[in-house]
């Protein structure tokens, strides 16, 4: 995934700058060769065989670089941060992501509620209507019921535009991950 390619940008940076930072270290090499000789005349018969081991070790320092070692270590030692703010970023990406995926489900929860709210204004409407001919209520109770109603269905519209919003800031989202991982 994204986040594990960023993670493993910092280790790398990382390794590089420990390697930039050990060439100014003192160095000691050791070189070792062994070497077999056999050689066989058949005349007068000569036979020679020779076993030789060389050991080899020398020190080596850099005196001067001329700052360019110097500038290789302050390279890599910003490039762990550029790694590092790289992972950030893509870790916000990715919550804001999740955020967003997130949205269409209460999108649809919104739609539950205003169909429920619906319902419920629906009913008094017909309560207030029922009242009103029994002479108990105000024609201004039908009149705002009748308001609720009107609103709960703007409500209800507003909601469904909210899921179709919502799913295509997801099919987007979903678009960019598969095309950007292939």
């Amino acid at each position: 995934s994204k986040v594990r390619v960023a993670d493993e940008k910092i280790v790398q940076a990382n390794a590089q700058y420990g390697q930039n930072k050990t060439q100014k270290n003192l160095k000691f090499i050791v070189g070792d060769k062994t070497t077999w000789q056999n050689r066989q005349v058949s005349g007068n018969r000569t036979t020679l065989e020779a076993l030789t081991n060389q050991l080899d070790a020398s020190l080596q320092l850099l005196l001067t670089t001329f700052g360019q070692v110097e500038k290789q270590i302050a390279a890599s030692y910003l490039q762990i941060g550029v790694a590092a703010l790289d992972a950030a970023s893509v870790r916000h990406d990715l919550a804001y992501a999740v955020k967003r995926d997130f949205n269409c489900l209460k999108a649809e929860a919104q739609v539950d509620v205003a169909k429920l709210n619906l319902q419920v204004c629906e009913k008094n409407l017909s309560d207030s209507k029922r009242l009103y001919r029994q002479g108990i209520m105000a024609l201004y109770d039908v009149i705002q019921a009748d308001l609720q109603v009107t609103e709960a269905h703007e409500q209800l519209e507003r909601s469904y535009s909210g899921v179709k919003t919502a799913n295509a800031a997801f099919l987007s989202d979903l678009e960019e991950r598969v095309t950007g991982e292939a």
